[in-house]
């Protein structure tokens, strides 16, 4: 449940959720939340403890489970600590790692060893968020940004498919006004919802169902935002999408660029950044 509500507080206030497991099952009972969030890109903070390093392999506490390595196929991100000295850094670290490119989950996993030692708290360093890490997104460069602008103003059937990136990046104003000023149709994917009202002339559907299931398929240019065409977005290929289509695909990840489908031009951005620079 802790991993659930850490997952739903992320997504609702696009900040990192923080969630805590007792040592050995309480991690383990983690692991299906921490999974959600690491399948739809949301940033969680992950906190277990564990058991002192003298009693290692000593059936202390239910312990003895490498939870480090439980974790890493649905993290991001793992840090381990032993000493009090060490956790300002990791924490420090794991919050840089869950919000930096494209955001999942981190663990820091802390032995007992540290939480048994004694720190005066002026000795302790306390950073704000902006001297630690990357608070404002690279800009793109105004070359991209005109030849993006190039492609969908000479298009016939332009396309807008709105992912979560969008939503991550808390672009859902400029991506209505660029959409409705260019009289732009506009899908989501399911992570996409939200991202432009239901009520704006330039909504036509969420998902390639309905009337996506045509406009996809028609399209001759396609701008892609923060979308990495899952099977919910039938993976990009045919007959729900044409290879020979013009595609625009922003997203903050370089390695989701051209990954499913044949692209004309990557942007690596935050989806929010470069619909700011486009209008």
């Amino acid at each position: 449940a802790a991993a659930h509500a850490a997952d739903a507080w992320a997504r609702v206030t696009n900040k990192p959720g923080v969630c805590f497991g007792t040592v050995g099952p309480g991690a383990t009972q983690l692991v299906p939340g921490v999974a959600a969030a690491w399948s739809d890109n949301i940033p969680m903070i992950v906190l277990v403890p564990q058991v002192n390093s003298k009693f290692a392999d000593s059936f202390t506490l239910q312990g003895n489970l490498d939870q480090v390595t439980m974790f890493k196929p649905i993290t991001k991100y793992q840090k381990s600590v032993r000493t009090i000295e060490e956790v300002p850094d990791a924490v420090q670290k794991v919050f840089r790692e869950a919000t930096s490119g494209r955001p999942r989950p981190v663990l820091l996993e802390i032995y007992e060893d540290a939480f048994l030692s004694q720190k005066e708290e002026d000795e302790i360093p306390i950073m704000s968020p902006d001297q630690y890490r990357c608070i404002e997104k690279p800009a793109v460069s105004n070359e991209l940004i005109e030849k993006s602008l190039d492609m969908l103003l000479k298009a016939e059937k332009p396309l807008i498919v709105s992912g979560g990136g969008v939503s991550r990046a808390e672009g859902w104003d400029e991506l209505q006004e660029l959409a409705e000023y260019l009289k732009i149709p506009v899908i989501t994917t399911i992570m996409g919802i939200g991202t432009i009202s239901s009520k704006s002339e330039s909504f036509i559907g969420t998902t390639i169902a309905g009337v996506g299931l045509k406009a996809a398929p028609e399209a001759d240019v396609i701008l892609a935002l923060g979308c990495k065409f899952s099977y919910i977005m039938g993976h990009g290929g045919e007959p729900f999408w044409k290879n020979s289509q013009k595609m625009i695909q922003v997203d903050i990840d370089p390695g989701i660029i051209g990954r499913a489908k044949p692209i004309t031009l990557g942007v690596v951005c935050d989806c929010k950044q470069f619909l700011k620079q486009i209008l």
